[in-house]
Parts: structure tokens; sequence; C-alpha cells
């Protein structure tokens, strides 16, 4: 019975912070434990990982990469070590071990490993999930479809009760809608027209420029942008950020190559570098902008992919509970030109390492004269009427 310890309650049952190889099950024990028992081998090969410290984890024979698989069967290597934890395959800098991976696992296996954040104590422990569902909480239905082989859709919900149940004038609860979506007619609404108005102070780039903050608010900051490029689906990617004072010149830059990974995956990448990168040049206020409006939804808390927060956006959001002012806000891609074509350069990289670029290429000084000239940029723009 030294497996009920090991068990929190979830829903009807149960979900598991570890698990053991096999089990059984005796006569005079509980029904459950009967019926665990006998499924505990189906139950155990939809069993995933997410990685925390790495410390739990097994490297060949836990599923904790993309798409739910072991590495044991793509091994390069007929001996090797079964026992090896996850956060036994970093280096002295605490960074993937590439040469350790390429000796062992394809090339196509180790641009998925590397495009992983490494693990750190700070994560937390490895958490165990369940691959039958989006949020990894265990639930019979799941492992009914999983059995059968049985597709379920998903179903994305949005509840609007609250607001439109209100009892007051239609025009007010219009108002508050457009004021949630930030759709009011303010400089960060005509910036996304693309007509070169700039969302922000053009004084200290680090809030919207209001009357309030024009008489008494504006303090200078530094202003970051970040992005991320793909070559393909799941093919190579990178990213790349760009640091510029309140007068929109350049401070620095960065580009990281990353491996294969989404293109989703590498804006995440780009935001947390440019972050860490910022609070460890003691930046005190920073106006983070990014053209990918999913990620900003992510990192403020106002949605998440299936209920499941990525390790990466965790780490950002960790950042930004830091104690310093930090503004993030949606551009459009128009605004991100210069740091777009930072991300690209990334692709050409030979090294995975995180590369300072002190002053901008000659190829990249026009993009960034528009930036500060305020050139305006065309875009086509989808009216509702």
């Amino acid at each position: 019975m030294e497996f009920f310890p090991r068990m929190s309650t979830i829903n009807f049952g149960v979900t598991f912070c570890n698990t053991l190889d096999s089990v059984n099950s005796q006569p005079y024990d509980f029904s459950l434990w009967k019926a665990l028992s006998k499924v505990w081998h189906n139950f155990q090969r939809h069993a995933v990982r997410q990685i925390g410290n790495g410390r739990n984890t097994n490297f060949w024979l836990d599923k904790w990469v993309p798409h739910n698989v072991e590495l044991l069967p793509s091994a390069l290597r007929d001996q090797i070590d079964t026992t090896l934890s996850v956060i036994d395959v970093l280096n002295q800098d605490g960074d993937w071990d590439v040469r350790f991976l390429s000796e062992n696992l394809s090339n196509d296996i180790v641009s998925q490993v590397i495009a992983l954040p490494a693990p750190t104590d700070v994560g937390g422990p490895d958490i165990l999930g369940w691959a039958g569902t989006n949020t990894h909480q265990f639930t019979v239905k799941s492992a009914y479809t999983l059995n059968h082989a049985i597709d379920m859709p998903h179903v994305a919900e949005g509840d609007w009760k609250t607001l439109w149940g209100w009892k007051g004038p239609r025009r007010i609860q219009t108002f508050m809608w457009l004021a949630a979506h930030e759709r009011i007619l303010t400089n960060i609404r005509r910036s996304k027209w693309g007509v070169g108005i700039s969302p922000t102070c053009a004084s200290c780039m680090r809030q919207d420029e209001t009357t309030l903050h024009v008489l008494r608010d504006c303090l200078q900051a530094v202003r970051l942008n970040s992005d991320g490029a793909c070559k393909g689906n799941n093919g190579i990617s990178g990213c790349g950020g760009l640091f510029r004072n309140s007068d929109g010149r350049w401070i620095k830059g960065y580009t990281k190559k990353i491996g294969s990974c989404d293109s989703f995956h590498a804006e995440m990448w780009g935001l947390y570098l440019g972050l860490d990168m910022a609070w460890r040049d003691h930046i005190s206020y920073l106006i983070v902008e990014s053209d990918s409006k999913l990620l900003i939804d992510m990192i403020t808390g106002n949605c998440t992919i299936g209920g499941v927060i990525p390790t990466l956006v965790r780490r950002i959001r960790n950042l930004l509970a830091l104690d310093w002012q930090v503004q993030v806000r949606h551009t459009w891609r128009e605004g991100n030109r210069s740091v777009d074509w930072l991300a690209n350069y990334s692709l050409s990289m030979d090294s995975f390492s995180c590369s300072i670029v002190e002053s901008p290429p000659s190829e990249l000084r026009t993009l960034l004269f528009d930036d500060v000239s305020g050139a305006c940029m065309p875009r086509n723009v989808r009216l509702n009427l």
C-alpha cells in the first residue's frame, strides 16, 4: 500500500506525483486498487511530464519531449545509461549538452530538445500529467477515449455573461466591451491602423500618451522589442530583440538560433531572453512590445493554451513579478520590422548561443531610420460594417 501516499485527489479520483513500474493487487485490497492494477500498463503509456528542475524525469524512458514519445527507441547507440535524469544532460553552464545529444540522437530530435528551455531549480519539481487532455488532468472520459482511439474535438469557450448581463444602458455595455478589448480610440488603437503613430509616449516610451501622463507621469524608460522566426512548419527557428532609448535610438540587440520548434515558441524565447537581459542590466523602467497578440495575452494572464501554461511563459511571468516596472504592449508587424530582421538573421548563424549585437548592421539601418522618423507603413484593415 506504499502507493497511496503518492496520490492527491482531483475531480472523481486521483492525479499521480510519482508512478510505479508495476502494481499488484491482493484479494483483500480495495476494489479501486484492483481495477487500477488491471489497467496500470495502459495508464503508464499515457503519462507525460512537463519539465521543471529535471530531477525526477528519466531522460530515456519518460515522455517529456514534444509529441509525447520516449527517446529510448531513437537512441543511436546500442549501450546507453537508462538511469539518466533530464538534468544530467546539461553542461556546466546549465544549458543543454549539445555534444552529448548529437552523439546519441538524430539531428531532428536534437533540434526539438534544444528548443525546450533547460531545466532549472527555480522551475520547481517536474510535473506528471495525463496525455489524454489539454490540461494534463486525468478524466475517465479521456481514458476511455484513448483506450478506444477516438479523437475528441476541442471546444473553445468564452464567457461574457457577466458583462452583457449587466443591467444598464447598452452604450455603456458597448463601451465596457471596447475597453476590455482595447478598442477605444487611443494612440494604441490609432497605431494599429498602420499610419505611423506610436502607441506610447515618444519621450519616455513607458506609458500611453494620455493627457495625465504628459502633464504628470512621464519618466524615461527603455523599450524592448522582440520577435521570432521559423523556417517552415517546425523547422529551424530563431529569435531576436532590440533595446532602444526614449528617442528610439539603438542601445543593443541580440539574436539566438533556437532549434526545431514552431514560430510561437520562438516568440516566447525572444521575449524571455530580452527580459532576462534587461533585468541583469539593471533596467528599472522597461516597455516591452511584441507583435504576437497571443503571447501578450498569455503572459498577462488573459488566456492559456488548453489550460496549460508553457514553461517559458511561467519564466516570463516570474521576471515580470520582480522589483521593477515593466509594461507589456502589443504592436503590429509593421512596427516590429527591425526585430523581425534580427530574428530572421539568427537563422543563418552557426552557433546556438545568444549573440549580442552592439551596433546595428548596415542592412538594418534603413528600418531603424523608418522607426525613428515615424514612416507610414500601408496595411489592409478589415472593417465590419
